[in-house]
C-alpha cells in the first residue's frame, strides 16, 4: 500500500513538472463530456412516479414527479450561476421499437435520495431542461462516482498529452471506487494518441489495476476504445496494443456481474470482437504470447476451461477460445 501511495504521489507531481516538456494536448472537448453543455450533480428529494402507459404506437410510457436540488455545477453555461437550486420537474421514461425511442432516463429507477452526473446536450442551458433531457443521467453510487471522473477529464483536458495520461494514470491507482465509462473512454484516446513515452505509465496503471477499479461498462468501453486496426498508418503503439491484449485475456477470465439492465457485459463483445481482432492479426498475437506472467497464465487457462464446461458457448466462440488461450500458453 505505501509503494502504491508513493507511485500515486510521483505521478501527481510528474504530472505538472511534464505539462510544458511532452507532446501536444488532445484537442479540449475531444472526451464525452468535452463537447456538451451544462454538467452537474443532481440530488433527487422526492420522487413520486405516476402510472405506466402504453400509446396506441407501443410506446411505453412513464412520468415521475421529481423535486430536485443541484449539489455541484461542474461544467457552467455561460458563466451562469447555478448551485444549490432547487426545482420541479417531470421526468418522463419512454421506449419502444428503435433506439432513437428511448428517452434517456429509461432503464433506472428513480428514487429519493438518488444522485446523478447529469451530462447536458450542447444547446441547453436551463437547468430543468437539461435534466429531463439529459444525454445520459449517470447514477453515483457506493461504488462509482462518474462525477469524479468528469471533474478529473475537465481539469486535465488543457494539459499536454503526457500530462494527462499521468493524471489518469494516477485516477486509476488513488480510486477506491470503480471507474466509469467516461474515465475509460479518455483513456483509450489518450492511449491511442500518445506515444510510448507519453502513455507508459497509464498503460502500466491499467494493466495493473484491481479487478474493481473499472465497471463493467466501463470495460466494455475501454476495450472498444484500445481496438486496435493493424492496418492504419500509422501502426498503433506497443502501448496500446499491449494494454488491448492484457485486459482483453484478464477480464475474459472474470466472471462479469452487470450493474443494471443498461450495463454492458465485457465477457460477450470479448468472445465475438476482441478474441477475432487479436487472432486476425501476427502484432497482436506477438503480443499475446507471453503477456501473462506465469502464475497468472496458470490461473488463465484454467479458467478458459471452466467457461467452455459451463455450457453456454457456441462451436465458434470454444474454437477462438481454444485458439486464444493457446498463444497466450506460448511464453
Amino acid at each position: 500500500m505505501l509503494q502504491q501511495l508513493r507511485f500515486f504521489l510521483v505521478l501527481l507531481c510528474a504530472a505538472v513538472a511534464l505539462n510544458s516538456q511532452s507532446s501536444a494536448a488532445l484537442p479540449v472537448g475531444s472526451s464525452i463530456i468535452g463537447g456538451k453543455g451544462l454538467i452537474f450533480v443532481a440530488e433527487i428529494r422526492s420522487a413520486q412516479p405516476g402510472p405506466r402507459s402504453v400509446s396506441p404506437s407501443g410506446l411505453r410510457n412513464r412520468a415521475t414527479n421529481v423535486h430536485v436540488r443541484i449539489l455541484r455545477v461542474l461544467k457552467p453555461a455561460n458563466g451562469m450561476p447555478y448551485a444549490d437550486k432547487e426545482f420541479d420537474a417531470e421526468i418522463t421514461q419512454s421506449t419502444g421499437y428503435g433506439a432513437h425511442m428511448v428517452s434517456p432516463w429509461w432503464g433506472l429507477n428513480i428514487e429519493a435520495g438518488q444522485r446523478y452526473l447529469i451530462l447536458g446536450r450542447s444547446d441547453i442551458v436551463d437547468l430543468r431542461t437539461a435534466l429531463t433531457l439529459a444525454l445520459r443521467p449517470m447514477p453515483i453510487t457506493d461504488t462509482e462516482d462518474p462525477s469524479a471522473d468528469a471533474e478529473l477529464i475537465l481539469a486535465a483536458e488543457p494539459l499536454s498529452l503526457q500530462s494527462q495520461a499521468l493524471a489518469l494514470a494516477s485516477g486509476v491507482i488513488g480510486s477506491r471506487l470503480s471507474r466509469s465509462y467516461l474515465f475509460a473512454d479518455y483513456a483509450a484516446a489518450l492511449l491511442r494518441a500518445g506515444s510510448d513515452p507519453d502513455t507508459a505509465e497509464l498503460s502500466q496503471a491499467i494493466e495493473q489495476s484491481p479487478v474493481t477499479a473499472f465497471s463493467e461498462t466501463a470495460k466494455t468501453v475501454l476495450l472498444t476504445g484500445l481496438r486496435p486496426d493493424p492496418h492504419s498508418i500509422p501502426h498503433p503503439s506497443h502501448n496500446l496494443m499491449h494494454t488491448y491484449v492484457v485486459m482483453t485475456a484478464r477480464w475474459l477470465a472474470i466472471e462479469s456481474h452487470p450493474q443494471d439492465e443498461l450495463s454492458e457485459d465485457p465477457r460477450s463483445d470479448i468472445l465475438d470482437l476482441h478474441i477475432p481482432t487479436i487472432l486476425d492479426s501476427e502484432q497482436t498475437k506477438a503480443v499475446l504470447r507471453g503477456a501473462l506472467p506465469p502464475a497468472v497464465n496458470r490461473e488463465f487457462q484454467k479458467e478458459v476451461l471452466d467457461i467452455i464446461a459451463g455450457g453456454n458457448l457456441n462451436p465458434d466462440q470454444i474454437t477462438r477460445l481454444r485458439s486464444f488461450a493457446s498463444q497466450v500458453a506460448a511464453q
